[in-house]
Parts: structure tokens; C-alpha cells; sequence
């Protein structure tokens, strides 16, 4: 990353890869999942052509590619975002890592150990993790938490903040990719906001009853390509806009009444559909453009992408100033249903265990080794 505070931004250069692996040993598959897969374009046939095999941890010693990844992803400290992390953290461990532990409490005090926050003094550094899901539901309190509807809002905030020459994160991608693979290994995936944003054309009176209410609070539908309601998660921020800008003409209005002041109300209300980007029936662009939402989104990649800018965007604050992220988001894992994240602290009362202990030398000596390297650069 790289802090420009005359222009008040974080600039980061970005590469985003898509990484099938596919497991040598068994394995089950619910039959959701795959039916969720279908329904987002995935080629089952690449994965099984061109997956990349690796050994599960727990179940086998042997060396392969993936488990190597995961030892240069640990090296350099970089905090790692997740979203919604916990089973992604369970298949990390289990998977490329090494044999879990047979308790839940001995596998924190192993994360803890392996991802140290600077909430604990330690001796070799920070290596965080850090949960986009988490961070909407605890820290932004957004009345969404599915990751499109998190990295959607979080971009539009962005865009807002960067017009207005606010603090805001500026991301870039590197060019010379395009000519360092083939054209068959590469995807495009459109993450361009609606022509015309903020003042892109919306249809008060249609939006609502267009969308589909379940994704826009839980980003699926039950009913699938069924459903005749729009599956948009821009749609669903537009409907959010209109209704905050209603509650707050309406606080306005209560405001000026208690204050003596009354306006008229056919003024105030078109003043404010101006503001907030409401046309008339008809003018609604949405029912024109391709939701975002079907644009190839479901891709690991492109769901890393978007978990890693909602996160800087979150921080970009703390990140200008300090370099770091804030400890308030760190090592903290939402739990469905749970009022409160799992916590990944170290325990006077929890030791480590052995098979994580022997694992995480490796992991130790090869941070040492990039310490030294950024150092003599």
C-alpha cells in the first residue's frame, strides 16, 4: 500500500488470482453448493481438467504447490481478509496447514499464535486476519452484511468520498499481466458502478416493488432464476437511498414544525427527489443495465477482491495515519446467531498443540527471512 496524504488517499496495487484446487484424497459435496455453483456459470469440467492437487494437511505429510502458497501468503505479514472466515479458516488449517485440534479452544490459541494482532505484545511482529463480515455487522453496523452488498456499498462510499477530495482508497491494476499469460487463462469481470452515479435515473415509485426482498437482505433467493423479482444488489442500495432520503425529509419537516417553520410540502419533497436521484415512472436505468450480481461475481478471486477493498475502505483512515490496520477489527471472526465475534486471543489456560507448534516454525522462519530481506532493501 501506499499513502498519498496530499491527495488524501491509500493507493494499492493489485493482482487477483483464481486458484482451483482440487483435493487427491475423497471428498463430499453438498448438493447446495453445487447447485449454487451451477447457478453462478461454474465450470465443473475446468476444475476437474485443470484444478490444482494438493494433499490434504490432516490427512497426508506429502509436499505440494498449494501448501507452499499458503507458507509465501504467511511470510511477509500481509493481514489476510476473509469474509465471513471461520470455515474458511477451518479448511486453511486442515487442508494446508497441518492436523487439527480436537478442541475449539486449542484451535484459537493455535490461530492466535499463528495470526499475532498488536492487541498482544509480540516479539515477532503482527500477522493479523481481519473479517469484512465482521466489519459490516459490527463496526458499520450495515443492514446488510452479504459480501457484494458490503463491497458495493463500500465502492459507492468510496466514490462519493474521493468526489468530494475526502480520504478514500485508489486502487490499480497491473497492466503487464495481459501479456504475461495466455487470453484463455484470464477473466474480465465488470465492477463498474451504474452509468451516471450518484445521479443515475431512479424510479421511486417501481424500485421497491421490483426487488426481490430476500436477496437484498440476504444477497439469494430461495425461489432461484424462478423468482420474477429483480436479484439487484445496486437496485437494493438505490431502494436503501430513497428510503433514507424519506426519513430524513421527514425528520426535516418535524424539525422546521417544532421550530415554527412551515414550508410547503409539495416544495420540500421536490427539492429532495432532485437530490436523491429520483425520475419519474419510466426513466428507471436499472430495468436497462445488467445486475451486478450475475456478472461473474461468484468467483474466488473476485469475491477475494472484493473482501480486500471493503476492508482497506473501512480502515483508510487509520491506514493513512498509521500504516496499520485499527486493533478494533483484528483477529475477530463473525459466529451466526452470536452477539458477540470469536475472538482470536492467546490463553494462559490453553497451550498450543504439538502438530501446530511444529507447523509454525516453518512459518516463523520464513517471516524472519522476509524481515531480513525488507530490511537490507
Amino acid at each position: 500500500g501506499k499513502k498519498e496524504k496530499r491527495e488524501k488517499r491509500v493507493g494499492y496495487k493489485c493482482q487477483v488470482f483464481n486458484v482451483l484446487s482440487l483435493c487427491s484424497e475423497p471428498f463430499t459435496m453438498e448438493p447446495d453448493a453445487l447447485q449454487f455453483l451451477a447457478a453462478h456459470s461454474f465450470d465443473f469440467n475446468r476444475y476437474v481438467r485443470q484444478g490444482v492437487p494438493y494433499h490434504a494437511a490432516h490427512q497426508s505429510t506429502k509436499s505440494c504447490p498449494l501448501r507452499s502458497l499458503l507458507d509465501e501468503l504467511l511470510s511477509p505479514r500481509a493481514p489476510i481478509a476473509l469474509h465471513n472466515g471461520l470455515v474458511d479458516l477451518v479448511f486453511l488449517y486442515a487442508h494446508l496447514y497441518t492436523t487439527p485440534p480436537p478442541t475449539l479452544s486449542q484451535f484459537i490459541a493455535d490461530l492466535a499464535d499463528l495470526f499475532p494482532s498488536e492487541e498482544e505484545e509480540q516479539e515477532d511482529g503482527v500477522a493479523p486476519v481481519v473479517d469484512s463480515k465482521y466489519v459490516a455487522e459490527y463496526q458499520e453496523r450495515m443492514p446488510a452484511s452479504y459480501l457484494e452488498y458490503v463491497f458495493r456499498r463500500s465502492q459507492r462510499d468510496n466514490f462519493l468520498e474521493a468526489k468530494e477530495g475526502r480520504v478514500h482508497v485508489k486502487m490499480s491494476f497491473r497492466g503487464n499481466v495481459m501479456e504475461l499469460v495466455p487470453s484463455s487463462s484470464l477473466e474480465r469481470v465488470d465492477c463498474s458502478l451504474p452509468e451516471g452515479f450518484p445521479d443515475h435515473a431512479i424510479d421511486a415509485r417501481r424500485a421497491n416493488e421490483r426487488l426481490c426482498a430476500q436477496f437484498a437482505n440476504h444477497g439469494f433467493c430461495r425461489k432461484g432464476t424462478a423468482c420474477k423479482q429483480a436479484h439487484d444488489v445496486d437496485l437494493a442500495l438505490d431502494v436503501e437511498k430513497i428510503k433514507s432520503e424519506k426519513a430524513r425529509r421527514r425528520r426535516k419537516r418535524r424539525l422546521e414544525a417544532q421550530a415554527g417553520l412551515e414550508k410547503s410540502e409539495d416544495k420540500e419533497d421536490g427539492v429532495s427527489m432532485a437530490s436523491s436521484g429520483e425520475k419519474e415512472e419510466g426513466t428507471d436505468d436499472s430495468q436497462k443495465r445488467q445486475p451486478f450480481s450475475v456478472t461473474g461475481a461468484h468467483r474466488a478471486g473476485v469475491d477475494a477482491f472484493m473482501t480486500g477493498f471493503s476492508v482497506l475502505y473501512h480502515a483508510r483512515m487509520t491506514l493513512l495515519k498509521e500504516g496499520s490496520l485499527p486493533t478494533a477489527i483484528t483477529n475477530r471472526i463473525p459466529l451466526s446467531g452470536k452477539d458477540r465475534p470469536l475472538h482470536l486471543v492467546p490463553s494462559r489456560l490453553v497451550e498450543c498443540s504439538a502438530a501446530h507448534r511444529d507447523r509454525v516454525m516453518l512459518v516463523r522462519a520464513a517471516r524472519k527471512k522476509a524481515d531480513a530481506s525488507r530490511v537490507s532493501v
